[in-house]
């Protein structure tokens, strides 16, 4: 019997970080410290938990109300893939565009590392274009 706490999964933690995204939670304690987090290719991605947290309020919340919306996720004990909707009515500034009030839906991609219940990198895989050309109409 054991009598010691277990770690939650990388599922687990995942799934709590996106809810915490569509409830306006806090972010970094799901974050490790020195999280990186930035498009697949990105060769240099956001780095520590306030500037990632900073930039995801950011893009949910200023350049739009949005939410994620959880279509599938598949994990192990140390990553999980997150194929989503991103939900949103975008209010801000987005790549220079000014708001239109416009709803988007587009798909996205996000692969997750998960070290000691924290997560410690996310790629996003998704098209910028697919969104402006949603706000153009």
């Amino acid at each position: 019997m054991s009598t010691g706490t277990t770690t939650p999964s990388a599922a687990g933690v995942v799934r709590d970080y996106l809810e915490a995204i569509a409830g306006r939670q806090d972010l970094e304690p799901f974050l490790a410290p020195d999280i990186t987090f930035g498009l697949a290719a990105d060769e240099h991605p956001l780095r520590g938990a306030s500037e990632v947290t900073r930039a995801v309020r950011h893009h949910y919340e200023q350049e739009f109300d949005a939410r994620p919306e959880v279509v599938r996720l598949v994990a192990d004990e140390r990553s999980a893939v997150a194929e989503l909707l991103f939900v949103g009515r975008h209010v801000g500034r987005y790549a220079g565009l000014p708001a239109t009030g416009r709803v988007v839906r587009v798909p996205l991609a996000m692969a997750f590392d998960v070290e000691d219940a924290v997560i410690v990198a996310i790629r996003l895989y998704y098209s910028p274009e697919g969104v402006l050309a949603q706000l153009r109409g």
